[in-house]
């Protein structure tokens, strides 16, 4: 389950009049994740790789200066790999 939990709920989209078969009835229901999403989808590396990239391509200072802040952020994570002998 890739570390979170989720629940799958049946959904019913227009149920079809009780002269159409049961077969036809079945088909139109789906299964839709219910919930927050709760786990990452993105490593660390890669949201720096990312915000690195956007950062660049951007000339607007206000944006740089947001994805400069997050960057730095995010290599304070713990989770990045500063090292034990690093004060961050």
């Amino acid at each position: 389950m890739l570390g979170g939990q989720f629940s799958l709920v049946l959904t019913h989209q227009n149920q079809p009049s009780g002269a159409q078969k049961a077969a036809e009835a079945t088909s139109l229901d789906e299964w839709k994740i219910d919930g927050p999403h709760t786990v990452r989808y993105a490593t660390i590396a890669q949201a720096l790789r990312y915000v690195s990239e956007m950062r660049d391509k951007s000339n607007d200072p206000i944006v740089r200066r947001n994805a400069s802040q997050t960057i730095e952020a995010l290599k304070r994570s713990p989770r990045y790999g500063c090292g034990s002998a690093s004060a961050c």
